[in-house]
């Protein structure tokens, strides 16, 4: 007697699908949030470790200066308007692609010393790649055009600025640029526009004297860790 074989297809019913459908869902909800997180926090961390080089770097010159010339601790001056300036300078290696540099005029306010306004170098790091045009706020614009013009990104964006000022101290015994201020800020709103600015926190103009805080201006900075102002007072 032929035995008749028959053929069983096999495959999952409706409701097994849903169910990993379900499944599904719920694991994109938990890990693409943690995923995002992960990557944000990467992104702080390679601007920290870049704040941490560049105060590294302002100090070694420092320190050169006095052991050299006039034998004066003094901090470096931003004096050029070139794009990548001080990275190239400072940074031995750094990611062209998601970095650049450029100079803020008369940012620093420095009134009670010999320095009303210093120039300050903006370290911008944009890890989703640097947009066509990069401003301090308003119509100003110091970068045209660094980057990739199809870059409309403004996530992750961070800024470290960088500036010398002339504390009390030394005013007083005659050195110029015997401190520094250095700052890692976050952007908060987005727009690419670097417009932080160094002040009392009550509107009056910043000096070596008192302990200074940023006016945030919408932008944030990281943490207390990452802001630096030398205020020694006249002795």
């Amino acid at each position: 007697m032929n035995k008749i074989k028959k053929s069983v297809q096999s495959g999952f019913t409706l409701i097994e699908l849903i169910a990993v459908m379900v499944i599904l869902g719920i694991l994109a909800a938990v890990i693409i949030p943690a995923i995002g997180s992960l990557t944000a926090g990467a992104y702080q961390s390679n601007a920290q470790t870049m704040y941490g080089a560049i105060k590294n770097a302002v100090s070694n010159q420092a320190v050169k200066a006095a052991m050299t010339g006039t034998r004066m601790k003094q901090y470096p001056v931003i004096s050029s308007g070139t794009i990548n300036n001080y990275l190239d300078l400072w940074i031995e290696d750094y990611d062209k692609e998601y970095w650049v540099q450029w100079q803020f005029d008369n940012h620093i306010t420095n009134a009670n010393a010999t320095d009303a306004a210093v120039a300050a170098a903006i370290f911008g790091y944009f890890p989703h790649g640097i947009p066509a045009a990069v401003g301090n706020g308003g119509a100003s614009v110091d970068i045209d055009p660094p980057g990739s013009a199809a870059n409309t990104s403004q996530e992750d964006v961070y800024y470290i600025v960088y500036a010398p000022i002339t504390t009390l101290d030394g005013s007083d015994g005659g050195v110029q640029f015997d401190g520094y201020t250095l700052s890692l800020w976050h952007d908060d709103n987005q727009n690419h526009a670097y417009n932080g600015a160094i002040s009392n926190g009550d509107g009056s103009v910043a000096n070596a004297a008192v302990g200074v805080a940023a006016t945030l201006n919408s932008d944030a900075i990281v943490s207390d860790e990452y802001w630096h102002m030398s205020a020694k007072v006249a002795d």
